[in-house]
């Protein structure tokens, strides 16, 4: 479900943040609010990236817009709804390589029962 919202923020009549809790991401489904606090939990690992000009500018209009707070943050909130809108390819990329993984594992049993054998 995709929901496009055209919002004109009036910062004397309506606060950004309760603007910002009524548009719907396109990938989750989630409101934008809900959508960045669940990209933020847990985060524990460090990647570093290098982007463009282009990118560079949308990560610091979200953090300008004070949707997000950091353009960590608005990197990891990027980074989450990519994935979920592209489900359908890690999908088929997961199931590749654990089938990749068992055949490794498969050749690697071969080769040490010949090891045996030969021995």
């Amino acid at each position: 479900m995709q929901q496009v919202v055209i919002v004109m923020v009036d910062k004397e009549r309506e606060p950004r943040k309760h603007l910002v809790a009524r548009v719907t991401c396109c990938a989750s489904g989630d409101p934008l609010v809900a959508a960045i606090q669940n990209a933020l939990v847990d985060r524990e690992h460090v990647v570093m990236v290098r982007v463009n000009a282009q990118v560079l500018h949308q990560l610091d209009m979200l953090v300008d817009a004070s949707i997000c707070r950091s353009r960590s943050s608005a990197a990891t909130f990027m980074i989450r709804e990519g994935i979920k809108a592209n489900a359908t390819l890690f999908d088929k990329v997961e199931g590749a390589t654990t089938r990749i993984a068992e055949l490794r594992a498969s050749l690697r049993n071969a080769v040490g029962e010949i090891d045996k054998d030969s021995a």
